[in-house]
């Protein structure tokens, strides 16, 4: 039997127009801070226990260091500094939320 799809083949153009970044949820394996201009956290995952060992209430508020560590605030500022809004880069946080 011969498949014979309706749609399109993909393409990077077509990958490229998919809306991945408006599905309202965050990759189980990922998470979420978003933090100020003072790199305090002002909004965090529900799953942010789950991931860092932390409690969500603990976390909102810290400063960013607090809550992932010296060396994630680096690569989180480097992306920053590269406006890397692709985000090429992933900052592995283990659990317990510190490098």
């Amino acid at each position: 039997m011969t498949h014979h799809p309706t749609y399109e083949p993909a393409t990077l153009d077509s990958c490229e127009a998919e809306p991945i970044h408006v599905t309202g949820a965050i990759q189980p394996h990922g998470l979420l801070l978003a933090i100020d201009e003072d790199e305090r956290v002002v909004v965090a995952a529900r799953n942010t226990e789950e991931m860092l060992g932390l409690a969500l209430d603990a976390v909102q508020g810290r400063g960013l260091a607090e809550v992932v560590g010296d060396e994630a605030v680096g690569a989180v500022r480097q992306a920053v500094a590269d406006d890397d809004r692709a985000v090429v880069r992933r900052v592995a946080v283990p659990t317990g939320g510190r490098l």
